[in-house]
Order: structure tokens, then C-alpha cells, then sequence
């Protein structure tokens, strides 16, 4: 089972899940919140990660979940940025995130519907 887990109290995160839903013609990927992995992951990990054959996190998960959902597997090619060029992109992404939104978060009502539908969490 592919599992996308994402903060699903963050605007961003909610966008990109509602995001891979849409493109998710095989039904392929769930969700769930990342609040599920708290007991295997780094103390304040709250962004995404993504399990399929191996578990994925930053933007490694991104580009596997993209890949996955859209059936496209050349969006694996961008792989051949230096992991730690993407990791500082995608981690500076995540820690403005909230800012970017006016620090507005969501409330589990406010998740998408599609997006609900796939949930195996809360």
C-alpha cells in the first residue's frame, strides 16, 4: 500500500495532498496524518513522508509520490539534483510554509473530500 503521510493541519501540505489525489488516476496512493509516524520519525518532523517500497521523507518523498500518482516515473529523473540542494530547498520550503499562509492551518474539516475518502488515519 502507497501511503502519503502529511501535516493535515498545514494549507501547503493539505494543497499537496489534494494535489496528488487529482493526479492519482489509479488510485493508487492513501493518506494519512504524519502524526502517525511520530514514534519513527525525528522529534518535530511534521511535514511529509510517503511509504511505498521503502519509506520516504523531504523531498525524496515528493518526488516518488509525484511519480507514483501521475504514472510518470521520469519525474524520478530530477533525482539527479544533489540530495542536498533538494533537502535545503524542500526544507526551506517547509519551515516557511506557515508563514507563506499567514499561519492559517485547517481543521480535519477542512481536508478535501477526495482526499478523505482515502484517509486510513485521522
Amino acid at each position: 500500500m502507497n501511503i502519503l503521510y502529511f501535516d493535515d493541519k498545514c494549507i501547503v501540505c493539505n494543497g499537496f495532498a489534494k494535489f496528488i489525489s487529482r493526479i492519482d488516476r489509479k488510485d493508487a496512493v492513501r493518506f494519512a496524518s504524519v502524526d502517525e509516524l511520530e514514534a519513527v520519525m525525528p522529534e518535530g518532523f511534521d511535514t511529509v513522508a510517503y511509504f511505498s517500497d521503502d519509506l520516504y521523507i523531504h523531498s525524496d518523498a515528493v518526488i516518488e509520490v509525484v511519480a507514483d500518482a501521475s504514472g510518470f516515473s521520469a519525474v524520478r529523473l530530477s533525482k539527479i539534483m544533489p540530495v542536498c540542494l533538494r533537502t535545503a530547498i524542500y526544507k526551506w520550503v517547509a519551515r516557511n510554509r506557515h508563514r507563506f499562509t499567514g499561519n492559517k492551518t485547517c481543521t480535519t474539516d477542512q481536508i478535501d473530500s477526495e482526499v478523505k475518502k482515502k484517509m486510513i488515519s485521522s
